[in-house]
């Protein structure tokens, strides 16, 4: 799927026209940020107090993995309707919509004090983006 002129090109599910470029990006930016947090070693070299702050860390890193993998397939999967690759009727099976929302609506540690401020960022602003698309997809329900 090409990007060159189809730039901000919306998806149209009937009824409901999605812009999806701007996630999409966001999707992207967010998704580098994780990565490089993963491989500076910041988080990893950050020394817990306790075991089960360490542990929390782990966890919360896998959540904002979930969230931001959750993101990028769904909006792949709109980008391909709205190349043709995949029709609407198809976008709409449960294969294809946003899941994990038991885990990733999920933003009880965003306040812990005891985590590092650059991972409760990344926690706090993937779940907004996660919200932002779990929204974008429940507007799919509306039109059929």
């Amino acid at each position: 799927m090409s990007d060159q002129g189809k730039e901000d090109r919306p998806v149209d599910t009937g009824a409901v026209v999605l812009h999806i470029d701007g996630p999409y990006r966001d999707t992207l930016v967010l998704l580098e940020e994780a990565r490089d947090l993963a491989v500076s070693g910041r988080i990893k070299s950050w020394n817990g107090s306790q075991s089960a702050d360490r542990l929390r860390v782990s966890c919360e890193s896998m959540r904002i993995t979930a969230r931001l993998t959750q993101c990028m397939a769904w909006l792949l999967v709109q980008r391909a309707v709205r190349e043709g690759e995949l029709s609407r009727e198809e976008a709409l099976r449960t294969e294809y919509r946003l899941d994990g929302q038991e885990v990733c609506d999920d933003g009880s540690a965003e306040h812990h004090g005891f985590l590092p401020a650059e991972l409760r960022d990344l926690m706090r602003r993937s779940r907004t983006l996660y919200s932002r698309i779990s929204r974008l997809d429940q507007e799919l329900d509306v039109v059929h």
